[in-house]
C-alpha cells in the first residue's frame, strides 16, 4: 500500500512524498470503507467504431451532407402516423403576425433543423421495428441505421456552422475571410488559429511602416503665374498676357503695345453720361407776411 504525505522541507509547499510499502494493518478496514469507492477519471472517448463507419461520420461532421443526398434521405423516411409529434410544431399565427421578419426567418431555420431530427427518429424507429420481428432483415436494418447516423452527423455539422456564423461577424474584418476558410477539428476554427492571428498582426504592423511615394503627376501639370518679363511664342508672334487687356492680339514694340491696349479699353467702355439741367418751371408764389401780433389797448374812454 502507498501513502502520500506532504513534503517536510520548510521551503516547499507543493511537493509531496510518496511513501511505499505501508503496512495495511495500521488502518482499520471498516473505517477505510467509510471513505467510499474511489471515483475513476471520466473517460472522454470510448471504444473505436468500425473503420468504414468512423470514416463516413468523420467526413459528414467536417463538411456536412451535400444537398442532393440530404434531400433524398429526408424524403426517404416520412413521419410515422402513430408518432405525429416527430414533425416540428408550426408557429401559431397569432404570434407570427406580431413578430419581426428577422425573428420569423430565425424560427424557420430552427424548424428545418427540428424536422431533420424528426426524420432521424423515423429512421431509428423503422430500424428498431425491423429488429423486433422474428425474422429481421439485417441488411435493411444496417442501411436504415446508417442513414440515421448520416442525418444526425449532418445536424451536428449544422450546429457547428451556426456557432461559427455567430462569431465571425464579431471578428476583425481583416481576419474574417481567413477564419471562414479554416476547417474545424477539435477546435471550432482549427488548432493552429493562433499562428494565423500572429501572422496577420505582423503583416498589419509591417504595413504601417510602408508609405506610398508622393505623386508627382500634379506637379508636372501645374503651371505657375507668368511674369511680365516672360514672353510666349504663338504663331511666330510674341505678346504679353496682361490682366484686363486684350487677349490673343499680336503686339509690336512696347510703346505701340500700350497704345493699342488703351484704344481697346476705350472702345470697350460705354460713353460717359452728361448731366442735363432740368427746364425752368413756373415761379414760386410769393409768401405773404404774417399779421402783427394782437395787443390790447390800454386807453380809457371819457
Amino acid at each position: 500500500m502507498t501513502e502520500t504525505t506532504a513534503c517536510t522541507s520548510p521551503n516547499c509547499t507543493t511537493c509531496y512524498v510518496i511513501e511505499e510499502n505501508m503496512d495495511v494493518s495500521d488502518y482499520d478496514p471498516d473505517l477505510l470503507r467509510e471513505l467510499g469507492d474511489e471515483e475513476a477519471d471520466p473517460a472522454e472517448f470510448g471504444d473505436d467504431l468500425q473503420a468504414d463507419v468512423a470514416a463516413r461520420f468523420q467526413r459528414i461532421l467536417q463538411d456536412g451532407l451535400n444537398k442532393e443526398e440530404k434531400d433524398g434521405l429526408i424524403k426517404k423516411y416520412p413521419y410515422p402516423k402513430n408518432v405525429p409529434l416527430a414533425k416540428s410544431p408550426t408557429l401559431n399565427p397569432e404570434i407570427s403576425v406580431n413578430l419581426a421578419e428577422a425573428c420569423k426567418l430565425r424560427d424557420k431555420r430552427l424548424l428545418s433543423k427540428q424536422d431533420q431530427l424528426g426524420k432521424t427518429l423515423s429512421a431509428l424507429g423503422k430500424a428498431l421495428t425491423n429488429l423486433l420481428k422474428k425474422t429481421p432483415d439485417i441488411p435493411d436494418v444496417i442501411r436504415t441505421l446508417n442513414d440515421a447516423g448520416k442525418l444526425l452527423a449532418d445536424s451536428h455539422y449544422a450546429e457547428t456552422d451556426t456557432r461559427r456564423s455567430v462569431l465571425i461577424p464579431l471578428i476583425d474584418k481583416s481576419l474574417a475571410d481567413p477564419f471562414k476558410d479554416r476547417k474545424r477539428d477539435t477546435f471550432l476554427f482549427g488548432e493552429k488559429l493562433g499562428d494565423l492571428v500572429k501572422d496577420s498582426q505582423g503583416i498589419k504592423k509591417t504595413g504601417q511602416f510602408i508609405h506610398p511615394a508622393p505623386s508627382t503627376s500634379s506637379n508636372l501639370n501645374a503651371r505657375g503665374p507668368l511674369s511680365r518679363g516672360n514672353r510666349q511664342q504663338r504663331g511666330g508672334q510674341s505678346y504679353h498676357p496682361r490682366a484686363g487687356g486684350p487677349r490673343n492680339v499680336p503686339m509690336g514694340p512696347p510703346y505701340q503695345n500700350r497704345r493699342r491696349a488703351a484704344q481697346y479699353t476705350a472702345q470697350q467702355q460705354p460713353p460717359a453720361r452728361r448731366h442735363v439741367a432740368p427746364p425752368p418751371g413756373p415761379p414760386a408764389p410769393a409768401r405773404r407776411a404774417p399779421p402783427p401780433p394782437y395787443r390790447p389797448s390800454t386807453s380809457r374812454r371819457a
